[in-house]
């Protein structure tokens, strides 16, 4: 069974939290409160996060949102299979308007996502992957009412996109752009001349780097695991890796805090292996 209806809840409910972030975003009602770790939060990420909440307990599988309490983290991150969500990926771009936001799902298994789905409310983008079923986007998909499986099968998308090989393309993020991550740029712009650099927000990196539109994403500061997860699952469904800095290993949902090391996310097509020490 292809994984559209496989994870169709998933679709489900990353559109419908689309659309519930939307009318915040356009009311200007945002609401913005600070959490424990000073990080921002809106009303559209709770009610993002309840939707998604909602729809996916109907799947059986248990559900570990950024926006969960301490406690019920601590206790799904022992299970060896769950949703991992992040309701409103970018929040400082939802606050800035710059509509670089996302909605994120991944399905963990065995330490590991073997399923994303990214959806950009803001540009009717939306991007999935599952292991070994490759990677697609959509385009044109408005938030709310998801389409039936068949719009969705004869829609897709297969990533990577072509593109030409001439320049390396470097994605690095607009609000999290650490003196390390510019180090390693610096580097590779010495060995791999020439090199194009974009800035975007969110987990649209993922998507940028899944697409074949950038080649390379590192991110040499802290970030956590409902941030990456699910754009892990899409590049690695579409061919590239995501691999730990500099070890060179796989990533994986390991972390008692949920926070990830340092890692290179790199493009379908290109050897991920040459960019490490």
């Amino acid at each position: 069974m292809d994984f559209i209806s496989t994870y169709r809840t998933a679709f489900i409910a990353a559109l419908e939290a689309g659309a519930a972030i939307l009318e915040v975003y356009n009311s200007n009602e945002f609401n913005v409160t600070r959490k424990s770790d000073d990080t921002p939060v809106t009303l559209a990420d709770m009610k993002s996060h309840q939707i998604i909440h909602s729809l996916l307990e109907s799947t059986n599988i248990p559900v570990l949102s950024e926006e969960d309490s301490p406690e019920h983290q601590k206790k799904i991150k022992t299970e060896g299979k769950y949703w991992l969500i992040d309701p409103l990926d970018g929040t400082r771009e939802f606050i800035s308007r710059n509509g670089e936001f996302t909605v994120n799902i991944a399905l963990v298994e065995n330490k590991q996502p073997v399923f994303g789905i990214i959806y950009i409310p803001c540009n009717n983008l939306l991007f999935a992957g599952a292991k070994n079923q490759g990677a697609y986007m959509w385009e044109e998909i408005a938030p709310g009412n998801a389409p039936s499986v068949s719009f969705f099968m004869s829609n897709k998308i297969k990533l990577p996109l072509s593109k030409s090989n001439d320049v390396l393309t470097v994605v690095a993020s607009k609000s999290h752009l650490s003196p390390e991550t510019i180090d390693f740029i610096k580097s590779i712009d010495q060995k791999f001349k020439p090199v194009q650099i974009l800035q975007s927000g969110s987990s649209i990196k993922f998507c940028k780097i899944a697409t074949g539109e950038a080649d390379l994403y590192p991110r040499m500061d802290s970030i956590m695991e409902w941030d990456t997860a699910a754009g892990q699952a899409i590049i690695e469904a579409a061919g590239g890796c995501v691999l730990t800095w500099p070890d060179g290993d796989t990533l994986r949902c390991i972390h008692t805090d949920f926070r990830n090391p340092n890692f290179l996310a790199v493009a379908p097509g290109r050897e991920c292996k040459q960019f490490f020490p």
